[in-house]
């Protein structure tokens, strides 16, 4: 059972993000990826490189996070698009999977005009992971991506470390 009374948990303020062993922040690197009418959607958000990682394995071919210790995480993204062509007021959804099914449906939703440049960043969630579970970032909607919308990825980040 977790528990936030001051005996139970306690923090000075003086911490970086966690204090504790298990955590991993895996980013794409500011490498682009471009969503159009042509992409799968739900469509994996590619990142390549990941830091802290003691109870994780990143794996940058599939973009997947695996947990390797059975425990209580918390969990939040960050994503920056950009609207290259096409459909104004465009909403997109960004959402992490846990074993290819939604942790919190519409985690992060937003309206991206065209030639604008948004930033967002979802919830901090509260998950109790298993040993095994594989944890990716995906953009889930809108689905089909309307026809001649062009949405550029510049930025995507995904950090997990343990409550």
């Amino acid at each position: 059972m977790l528990s936030f009374y001051s005996h139970d948990h306690y923090c000075s303020g003086k911490e970086e993000y966690s204090k504790a062993p298990g955590k991993i922040y895996v980013t794409n690197d500011f490498i682009p990826q471009f969503f159009d009418q042509n992409t799968s959607i739900p469509s994996t958000v590619n990142l390549n490189s990941a830091k802290g990682k003691s109870h994780f394995h990143f794996d940058p071919v599939n973009n997947t996070i695996t947990v390797k210790e059975k425990g209580f995480y918390f969990l939040q993204f960050s994503v920056q698009v950009f609207a290259a062509a096409g459909q104004a007021n465009l909403p997109l959804k960004f959402e992490l999977q846990r074993n290819g099914g939604t942790l919190i449906n519409s985690q992060t939703s937003f309206n991206n005009n065209n030639f604008d440049v948004d930033y967002a960043t979802s919830t901090l969630l509260l998950e109790e992971l298993e040993k095994g579970d594989k944890i990716r970032l995906v953009l889930s909607g809108p689905s089909p991506f309307p026809q001649g919308r062009v949405t550029r990825l510049d930025f995507a980040s995904v950090a997990i470390f343990e409550a």
